[in-house]
């Protein structure tokens, strides 16, 4: 699923779980965070994890709620 991310972001994404592999072990956890990663990156077009501001994540809630996809997987990164 990483593969699918799009560079930088790709790299952001691996360096962060790399970094937090001893708090992020389990595969369910791994996988949450890459799909919090696509989503941001497929419906709020982030390419890095510097760009998302308070409108970048209000665009990616409106996008999550406008797909029935309002519920964000327990474990996921929340944006602050």
């Amino acid at each position: 699923m990483i593969r699918k991310l799009p560079e930088p972001l790709r790299s952001e994404v691996e360096r962060f779980l790399l970094e937090r592999a001893d708090r992020v072990r389990s595969e369910e956890a791994r996988r949450n965070y890459l799909k919090v990663a696509k989503s941001l990156a497929r419906l709020a077009g982030i390419r890095n994890l510097t760009e998302p501001n308070r409108e970048t994540y209000f665009r990616w809630k409106r996008a999550l709620v406008s797909e029935d996809i309002s519920v964000i997987p327990r474990g996921a990164p929340a944006l602050a």
